[in-house]
């Protein structure tokens, strides 16, 4: 029976569990073929490479082979820290682990080179490649109304502030082709051109609640939030398409702008370049939308699928186009 994660390739292709025991430590007690035990917090968010997947969990974090299903503990908090974010590069090798205490850890091939304190406690962690320097990366980090950028894999050098949004607090950053999307509490995403953010690409605006998640499909940007709605954007701001997911599994499309009605609080998405994942407050489910070509950018499918959990799901991410659900256990 799945407890706390499960793995799902995409719908047509059947699933598999990793499941979770609530002791924490790694335990050895008896499961299933094809499932691993490891232990999850309540504050828990997943990242995802092609060969990684990382959990946070306890005082750091869980990394999981994607091609042996080995499982290694990255643990070097104090007994009183929580993790509340997790981010990966493409490769896998590097990690990222922000903790309530305000520091943020490097771990390469599991072991821990690098530390710093950052100035607030972090609310969202994204790994970034620095452009024209091979193998650079760096930590992304929201705290409270800013953006910050941490130097890897040392973290020896101070961070340097990337942008601000003005009287909000950001819940969440995500990276691709080039770009950072912040979004905020104030219903707002803003997209700016890495590692140059000073100025505005552009301001994604539709959502009329807090946006709870961003995540990248290939060159699009999907935003849900506290309005029960996952919107489909280009990174010219235009939104390209807006669907409202419901636990009765029926769908309801509306118009651009029109102010959603829907009683629902998304709070996870997740993408990849097919498709867009996501989860509701009180739904035991993932809506699974596909994302469709069409002339001038893309769209979502109307109808989702809906994978059944046992639980509502905490986060979500993709690993290529494999679906990671984590659900509180």
């Amino acid at each position: 029976t799945p407890r706390n994660l499960g793995c799902c390739q995409r719908p047509r292709l059947g699933s598999h569990t990793i499941a979770t025991p609530r002791e924490h430590e790694l335990s050895n007690a008896r499961r299933a073929p094809n499932t691993q035990p490891f232990v999850c917090s309540k504050m828990v968010l997943i990242a995802a490479s092609p060969a990684t997947l990382v959990l946070g969990v306890g005082r750091g974090a869980v990394v999981i082979s994607g091609a042996t299903g080995a499982v290694r503990a990255l643990d070097a908090g104090a007994a009183d820290e929580r993790c509340v974010a997790v981010a990966c590069s493409a490769d896998g090798a590097t990690v990222v682990t922000a903790a309530d205490s305000k520091i943020i850890r490097c771990w390469v091939d599991g072991v821990v080179v690098g530390e710093a304190t950052v100035v607030r406690r972090p609310s969202g962690l994204a790994v970034a490649a620095l452009e024209n320097q091979a193998s650079a990366l760096a930590a992304l980090v929201c705290c409270a109304g800013e953006l910050w950028a941490h130097p890897l894999p040392a973290l020896d050098r101070p961070g340097a502030k990337l942008l601000a949004h003005t009287s909000s607090v950001l819940t969440c950053v995500a990276m691709g082709a080039g770009v950072v999307a912040t979004a905020d509490r104030n219903e707002k995403v803003r997209l700016s051109r890495f590692p140059q953010c000073a100025e505005v690409e552009a301001f994604c605006l539709g959502h009329s609640k807090f946006v709870a998640g961003v995540a990248f499909a290939g060159a699009t940007l999907a935003s849900a939030g506290g309005d029960g709605e996952v919107r489909l954007w280009n990174t010219d701001g235009e939104c390209l398409a807006v669907r409202r997911p419901t636990p009765s599994d029926d769908m309801v499309d509306i118009d651009l702008g029109e102010p959603s009605a829907s009683g629902y609080e998304c709070t996870a998405v997740a993408a990849c370049e097919t498709a867009v994942a996501v989860g509701l407050r009180d739904d035991a489910h993932v809506h699974v939308f596909s994302v469709v070509a069409r002339e001038g950018g893309a769209s979502l499918g109307v109808a989702p699928v809906s994978l059944d959990l046992p639980a509502p799901p905490a986060d979500l991410c993709f690993r290529g186009e494999t679906l990671c659900a984590l659900v509180p256990g």
